[in-house]
């Protein structure tokens, strides 16, 4: 019948090849429209960003040093804190508290109930509603950043590697930190002997697989105490281990914390590290403080989760 009409099979499929040529292009079109569409929106959002104002209350002229004089005498004040991400909700309502000079101090507490945010707070990436927290007499939201690592170790459940090598991800590209700093804090959490171990030692190139979770968290610790901070903030970091990695890390923390004022977070109130002060919070608001021995006398909450953890650990 093709032949009747006098087109033939090559012909039919040479006419599909040019149609499928002559459409092409038109598809590429519209798939070049959607990236330009996606570039314009990036563009917009940068744009945005750099549309924020500034952080107000900055004082370029304080430094590590002129804040904290002395590593042992560092004293946290939380006045009236309260802080909410939207408005009308609040997750951190009326917080008051003071932290002595190398005090150990556990805040716990349901999940939510803001003790994260409350972490951020202290290091000034957030800024209170209400109220001010200040390190030394200072409130801590016009510290420079350049300045707070120096200040701050932080450490939380989720060590994120970087692109780099090994070295890097202890310095975080900071050119002050030496090497011989970088080796000394992988010595001190114990992860020296296996980055010695690797092709290029502390230059090799880190890969997603290099580190197992516990090496992960280990590093983290390496990355908090590089600069010596005098104060140490804790995040949950034993969330995701298992007990043996668990208690190894919990001592490697204890050692690292004796010179420090020390404020964490725990998940599990047998995996606590000795704190002088347990902070319970609830609500967005401290619902109790005291000593682990006081409250185990005196909150029925605090006592009960004790009880309910040794169950399920035996």
């Amino acid at each position: 019948q093709l032949n009747f009409l006098g087109i033939s099979l090559g012909m039919v499929a040479a006419s599909i090849e040019l149609i499928s040529n002559l459409f092409a292009p038109i598809e590429n079109l519209g798939m070049e429209l959607q990236n330009i569409q996606q570039a314009v929106s990036g563009v917009r959002r940068v744009n945005e960003f750099y549309m924020e104002p500034e952080d107000e209350g900055i004082n370029n002229t304080l430094t590590a040093a002129k804040i904290i004089p002395d590593r042992h005498d560092v004293r946290l004040s939380f006045q009236h804190v309260s802080f909410q991400y939207e408005a009308g909700t609040d997750i951190l309502q009326n917080i008051n508290l003071s932290i002595n000079p190398l005090e150990k101090v556990t805040f716990i507490g349901r999940t939510g109930v803001g003790k994260s945010t409350l972490f951020k707070l202290v290091m000034g990436l957030l800024q209170p509603q209400k109220g001010v927290i200040t390190l030394n007499g200072i409130d801590v939201c016009s510290i420079p950043n350049s300045e707070k690592r120096k200040i701050f170790g932080y450490v939380n459940q989720s060590m994120r590697l970087l692109p780099g090598t090994v070295a890097e991800q202890v310095s975080l590209g900071d050119e002050n930190i030496k090497r011989e700093e970088i080796m000394e804090a992988l010595d001190f959490v114990g992860l020296m002997e296996y980055v010695a171990s690797l092709e290029k030692g502390l230059d090799t190139d880190v890969t997603h697989d290099m580190f197992s979770q516990g090496q992960k968290q280990l590093l983290s610790i390496a990355r908090a105490i590089v600069t010596h901070p005098p104060v140490l903030l804790l995040d949950e970091i034993t969330a995701n281990l298992d007990s043996i990695t668990e208690e190894r890390l919990v001592s490697i923390l204890q050692k690292a914390s004796s010179a420090n004022t020390v404020l964490s977070i725990s998940h599990r109130l047998s995996s606590m590290l000795v704190s002088d002060t347990v902070v319970i919070l609830e609500n967005g608001r401290i619902k109790n403080t005291g000593s682990p021995e006081a409250l185990l006398q005196n909150d029925n909450w605090y006592r009960t989760h004790i009880a309910l953890e040794k169950l399920t650990w035996s």
